[in-house]
């Protein structure tokens, strides 16, 4: 992992999320609900599968009510990826979204959005910024 933080306080909240999270990947095993049914016409309530969008974007995680609900990962077909919680759909939690560019945000999120504590890694996995995010914008240091 290329995360280097210098505050002792980040590295644990880092440490915490990933742990929680599994790492990086989320796998089968990560969950503790059975698979989803095969037919795609049968309702996926608390259970774990995959699913692949038109789009080209695939969802590997927990689903309640045919929404991402639960610990998933996400990636979209230009090589972004989300790997965390999700709610109602949304990205909702905690989660690390990471640019194809290998930018890293590792934080809160609600509704989709940066919104509670995070970090904000260059490409390099040295901290950029660190503090507190509202509706996807930074708004100060602790």
């Amino acid at each position: 992992m290329l995360v280097q933080l210098k505050e002792p306080v980040l590295t644990v909240l880092v440490v915490s999320f990933l742990t929680l999270i599994g790492g990086d990947v989320v796998s089968a095993q990560s969950s503790r609900l059975p698979p989803c049914p095969r037919n795609p016409k049968v309702l996926w309530t608390h259970c774990q599968g995959t699913l692949t969008y038109s789009d080209g974007s695939k969802y590997v995680g927990e689903f309640r009510d045919n929404e991402k609900n639960g610990r998933g990962a996400y990636t979209w077909p230009s090589g972004a990826t989300y790997v965390g919680e999700f709610r109602d759909d949304e990205k909702s939690g905690q989660g690390s979204y990471t640019w194809p560019s290998g930018k890293r945000y590792v934080g809160e999120f609600r509704e989709d959005e940066k919104n509670g504590r995070g970090v904000l890694f260059d490409s390099g996995g040295f901290t950029e910024t660190s503090g507190i995010w509202k509706d996807d914008e930074y708004v100060g240091a602790e």
